[in-house]
C-alpha cells in the first residue's frame, strides 16, 4: 500500500512536469506567430492610400526601339514609362514627313501618367495606423490659384526612336508605330487644332504638310507642336486646358507621309499664329529636352531672343537734297510742286551709270511692286525643283479677294497653272493670283529668303494682298527704290534665274495692262516692261524702257503721302517723259535688247 502511494506520487509529478513544458512550448509558439499575423493584416493607412490612387494602366513588359541616325531607343519597364537611349542611323526624312504605315488602332482610352519617379525604390508600409477618415467627409478641392510646379514628360508613349538631327531647321521626328499616343509634354492650353488633312501632293503647300496637327502653349510660355497625327482627342479645342501627360492624339499617316517610316513631327517654338508654319514647325532643337525629360529632369526649353522689329516706312527727310545735275534739276521741281514724298533711280544700261538717284534707300509700302519678288521666288523654286510651273492649282472660294485682276470673277474650282498665275499676277496685277501663289510656295518666308539672297534686304513680304486689316495694324509689304532697281537689273542680266526664265518674266511685264504712268507719254515705238503699284496715297511704277533705237535704261519711280492718287499718277507720267527725253540725248548706242 505504501509502495502504491509512492508510485502514484511519482506519476503525478511527471504528469505535471510534462503539462508545464507543453504549456511553455505553446506560449512560445504563440509569441513567435503573433508578429507574422499582424504584418499580414492590411494597415488602415495603406488601405486608404490605395483607395485614393487611380488604377494605373499596365505597360508592356519589354519594348525595344531600333534606331535610325544615332537615335535614342527606349525600353519600357512593366510599371514606368520607357527609357530612351540612342544608337543607330536613319535616312533623311522629308520636311514634316510621315509614313502611311499599318492600319491605325482604335482611339485609346485616356490615361494619366504615373505620379512617381520611375527609378524610386518603393517605400514599405508604415506600421502606424492612419487616422480613419470620418464617414461622409468630402475632401477639400485643390486651390486653382495656388502656384503649380511645372512637370515635363516625354511626348510619345510606347515604342519610339528619335535622334539629334533634323533637316535644315530645329525639330525632332519621333519614330513610332501608328496609333502611338501623343501626350502633352507639360501642362498648358490648346493653341491650335487642325483635324482635316488638306495636304495635296500636287500642290505640296508647306503649311499643309503636317496633315492633322495640334499645338499647345505650355504654362512655361513655350509652344509645343505635333503633326502627322491619326486623330485628335475629341474634347480638345483652342483654349482647353491640358495636363502634363494628357493624351492629345495618336500618331498617324497624315500630311506628306507617304514614303517614310511613321513618326510624330515634334517642334518647339515661341508662341505664334497658326498660319506661321515656318515658326510652328520648330525653332528650338527638342533633342536635349527630350533626353532630359526621360531622365525625370524638369528642364524648360530656352526660346531664342526676340527678332528685331521689321523696318517701317520712314518720314521724308527734313530738307531736300542738293540738286547736282540736269535730270535732277528737271525732276525735283516737279516733285516739290506735287507734294508728298518721292524716290527714284534711273540707270543707263549702255553707259552702265546711275544718272539719277533720290531717296534710293527710303523704305516705302510696296503695294503691288511686291509681286516682282513673288514671281522671282516662284521661278527660283521651280529652278530648284521645289515647285513646277506646270503645277495645277484649284481656285478656292476663301482665297478670292477684290482689287485688281479678273480671277476674282472666276468660279471656285477653276484650275490654273502656276505659270498662268504668275503671268496674271504681273500683267494684270491680279491679287487673287498672288495669294494663290503665296499659298503654293508656303507663305512669306520663301520670298523673303530669296530677297535676302539677292541682296534686296529692304524688301519684305509680310501680308497677303488686300489684307487691309493687317495694313491698318501697321503690317505691310515693304521695299525701296534701291531694291527695286537691283531686282530689275537681276532680271535683265539673268543672274539669279537664268536667261530664259528672266526673259519670260520680262515678257509678262511688257504685257502690263495699266499704261497710265511710265508708258503714258512715251512714243509708240518705245518698249516698256514694267510693274505698277497703287494704294491710297501711294503710286509706283518700275521697269525697263527701250528707246526707239533700242538702247535700254532702268527706271524706278515711287511715291507716298500724295495729296491724291490722280495727282501722283500724272506726276509719274510726266517724270517718265522727262527721263525718256534725257536718255535720248545721252551718247552711245547699243543693239536692241
Amino acid at each position: 500500500m505504501h509502495h502504491d502511494r509512492k508510485h502514484n506520487r511519482l506519476v503525478y509529478s511527471l504528469t505535471v512536469t510534462v503539462v508545464i513544458v507543453l504549456a511553455g512550448l505553446l506560449v512560445s509558439a504563440a509569441l513567435m506567430l503573433a508578429p507574422t499575423t499582424r504584418q499580414s493584416l492590411p494597415s488602415p493607412d495603406k488601405q486608404v492610400a490605395d483607395e485614393a490612387q487611380p488604377e494605373q494602366p499596365a505597360q508592356p513588359a519589354s519594348v525595344e526601339r531600333a534606331v535610325l541616325n544615332p537615335l535614342t531607343t527606349r525600353t519600357p519597364s512593366p510599371t514606368t514609362q520607357p527609357e530612351r537611349n540612342l544608337t543607330t542611323t536613319a535616312a533623311a526624312v522629308p520636311d514634316e514627313a510621315n509614313s502611311l504605315g499599318a492600319a491605325g488602332a482604335a482611339w485609346p482610352t485616356p490615361r494619366q501618367e504615373p505620379g512617381r519617379n520611375p527609378t524610386a525604390t518603393p517605400v514599405p508600409p508604415t506600421p502606424e495606423v492612419a487616422t480613419p477618415i470620418p464617414a461622409g467627409a468630402t475632401p477639400l478641392p485643390p486651390d486653382p490659384t495656388a502656384p503649380q510646379e511645372l512637370t515635363y514628360v516625354f511626348p510619345v508613349r510606347g515604342t519610339c526612336q528619335y535622334g539629334p538631327d533634323h533637316h535644315d531647321y530645329p525639330a525632332t521626328d519621333i519614330f513610332c508605330p501608328v496609333g502611338s499616343e501623343f501626350v502633352a509634354p507639360t501642362s498648358g492650353t490648346v493653341n491650335f487644332v487642325n483635324r482635316v488633312d488638306r495636304w495635296n501632293p500636287e500642290t505640296n503647300i508647306p503649311a499643309d504638310r503636317g496633315g492633322i496637327m495640334l499645338a499647345i502653349i505650355g504654362d512655361d510660355g513655350v509652344r509645343y507642336y505635333g503633326s502627322h497625327l491619326q486623330d485628335i482627342a475629341p474634347s480638345l479645342e483652342p483654349g482647353v486646358r491640358v495636363a502634363a501627360g494628357q493624351v492629345l492624339g495618336t500618331v498617324g499617316t497624315s500630311g506628306n507621309a507617304r514614303n517614310t517610316p511613321p513618326h510624330l513631327h515634334f517642334g518647339i517654338s515661341r508662341p505664334t499664329t497658326p498660319d506661321d508654319w515656318e515658326t510652328r514647325r520648330g525653332e528650338v532643337p527638342p533633342y536635349p529636352y527630350l533626353q532630359a525629360w526621360e531622365r525625370g529632369e524638369l528642364l524648360t526649353p530656352v526660346l531664342p531672343a526676340p527678332q528685331p522689329a521689321q523696318p517701317t516706312p520712314q518720314p521724308p527727310p527734313p530738307t531736300q537734297p542738293v540738286v547736282t545735275d540736269r535730270l535732277a534739276q528737271e525732276l525735283q521741281p516737279l516733285f516739290d510742286q506735287t507734294g508728298g514724298t518721292f524716290g527714284g533711280i534711273v540707270y543707263d544700261i549702255s553707259t552702265q551709270s546711275i544718272v539719277y538717284s533720290h531717296n534710293a534707300d527710303l523704305i516705302f509700302a510696296s503695294a503691288s511692286l511686291i509681286k516682282i519678288p513673288i514671281v522671282m521666288t516662284v521661278y527660283q523654286l521651280a529652278n530648284q525643283g521645289v515647285v513646277s510651273l506646270d503645277d495645277q492649282i484649284v481656285l478656292q472660294a476663301n482665297v478670292i479677294v477684290g482689287g485688281s485682276g479678273s480671277i476674282q470673277y472666276s468660279a471656285p474650282g477653276t484650275v490654273y497653272s502656276v505659270r498662268e498665275l504668275c503671268a496674271r499676277m504681273i500683267y494684270d496685277s491680279d491679287n487673287t493670283a498672288a495669294n494663290m501663289l503665296i499659298d503654293h510656295i508656303g507663305g512669306f518666308a520663301p520670298v523673303n529668303q530669296v530677297m535676302a539672297q539677292v541682296g534686296a534686304g529692304q524688301t519684305l513680304l509680310q501680308r497677303r494682298m488686300m489684307d487691309m486689316q493687317a495694313r491698318a495694324a501697321g503690317i505691310d509689304n515693304l521695299t525701296s527704290p534701291a531694291d527695286m532697281f537691283l531686282l530689275l537689273q537681276t532680271l535683265r542680266d539673268g543672274t539669279l534665274l537664268g536667261s530664259a526664265a528672266s526673259q519670260e518674266i520680262i515678257g509678262f511685264m511688257q504685257q502690263t495692262a495699266n499704261r497710265q504712268k511710265i508708258p503714258a507719254y512715251l512714243p509708240p515705238d518705245a518698249v516698256v516692261a514694267h510693274k505698277v503699284g497703287s494704294l491710297p496715297g501711294v503710286e509706283h511704277d518700275v521697269g525697263i524702257v527701250w528707246l526707239s533705237d533700242g538702247r535700254p535704261y532702268i527706271v524706278v519711280l515711287m511715291s507716298t503721302a500724295l495729296p491724291s492718287n490722280a495727282v501722283g499718277v500724272a506726276t509719274l507720267a510726266e517724270a517718265s517723259r522727262i527721263i525718256y527725253a534725257y536718255e535720248q540725248q545721252l551718247p552711245g548706242s547699243a543693239p536692241p535688247q
